[in-house]
């Protein structure tokens, strides 16, 4: 986690130091998809683990191989190899379901979604300031819960948030990941 800044700050620049790179990223490329089901990528060193390391993790590891050097570099050198055949030949013997499908996409995942959907906006209708009401656009901001009106200071300051946002993100790289670096990373921000 002590990498965290530089790397923040090496990422903030991959545009102009690699844009092949910055490109392949934009696209997606920093995940890995190892089957055609939805919703399954995840980060490489992730799907190292999950694929060539677990699979070639032996019983006792390389501590059986540490004693003789030749079983050591041969265990180095094919571990990957017999983490792939073993990989290859539990997909062999798993039953598969349908690729192409999440549980989520599912009628019935779908069809509970869509009540739930119904429910908020009944009940945002009949509870609540109708936010879906397009007749009665309130010109002040108003809490749909309660109904009551912002006073004009606290519209004002939500009306800058984003600006606001924009700004202390600004300063805080500025301060902490740019090249002055005038304040540790880890500090308070005021």
């Amino acid at each position: 986690m002590h990498d965290t800044p530089v790397y923040v700050a090496e990422m903030r620049h991959l545009e102009v130091s690699a844009p092949r790179m910055f490109q392949h990223m934009s696209e997606g490329g920093f995940v890995v998809k190892r089957s055609e089901r939805t919703f399954n990528c995840v980060p490489t060193n992730q799907a190292l683990e999950q694929s060539i390391n677990r699979e070639a993790k032996s019983q006792g590891g390389v501590i059986d191989y540490i004693l003789t050097k030749g079983a050591l570099v041969r265990w180095l050198l094919t571990r990957h190899i017999t983490g792939e055949y073993a990989e290859r030949f539990k997909e062999m013997c798993t039953p598969t379901k349908s690729k192409n499908t999440h549980e989520e996409h599912g009628h019935a995942r779908v069809t509970k979604d869509q009540n739930d959907v119904k429910v908020i906006k009944e009940y945002i209708k009949e509870q609540c300031q109708h936010p879906f009401d397009l007749e009665s656009v309130a010109t002040s901001l108003v809490n749909i819960t309660s109904g009551q009106v912002a006073s004009e200071e606290v519209e004002e300051t939500m009306k800058g948030v984003p600006q606001k946002g924009r700004e202390m993100f600004n300063q805080f790289t500025k301060e902490r990941l740019g090249d002055e670096k005038k304040r540790n990373f880890w500090d308070p921000i005021p």
